[in-house]
């Protein structure tokens, strides 16, 4: 395998474990929010996107396409 196909194969796993870990993260926010503060379920989702898309956003910055 070349140089340029590994690269792009570890970004490739970079990029899918942020995306996973964005789902963890949006995830917790929802049930902490839900479950543990007792927020309407909607209102509790919009942060946990808006908790996931800033968490992608700095993983795939500061980790996969440094």
């Amino acid at each position: 395998m070349t140089l340029a196909r590994r690269l792009l194969a570890s970004q490739y796993i970079r990029f899918c474990i942020v995306g996973a870990s964005g789902v963890v993260v949006n995830y917790t926010i929802l049930l902490t929010l839900t479950q543990g503060l007792g927020m309407h379920y909607l209102i509790a989702n919009a942060f946990g996107i808006a908790g996931s898309m800033t968490s992608n956003y700095f993983g795939n910055k500061l980790w996969t396409f440094r």
